[in-house]
């Protein structure tokens, strides 16, 4: 299919890649199996659940802090080491900067 400027979609976007351009994802990144525990840890700390009519919405917290991490951890039993800690704090820091 032709884009207004006379060119398909995958030539606009071969040449925005060819001149550096940053491009939206267009689908989600598939998140390693043996890493999804801590994107899954992440969402629990980081969102509320909120009902909106017959469904329920995620609504993003403040930044997480190693407080609220530890307060979690504390409370749930979890037993995580410092390498999972910060993973999931560099995790919220990512989601942070691109929140818009």
């Amino acid at each position: 299919m032709r884009n207004k400027h006379g060119g398909t979609e995958s030539q606009h976007v071969k040449a925005l890649k060819a001149m550096g351009a940053k491009l939206p994802l267009t689908e989600e990144p598939e998140i390693p199996k043996s890493v999804a525990y801590l994107w899954e840890l992440h969402k629990s700390v980081r969102f509320s659940l909120i009902p909106d009519n017959e469904k329920l919405s995620l609504m993003p917290r403040d930044p997480i802090t190693i407080r609220d991490l530890i307060a979690y951890i504390d409370q749930s039993g979890l037993r995580l080491n410092r390498e999972e800690i910060d993973a999931i704090l560099a995790i919220d820091a990512i989601f942070e900067k691109y929140r818009g």
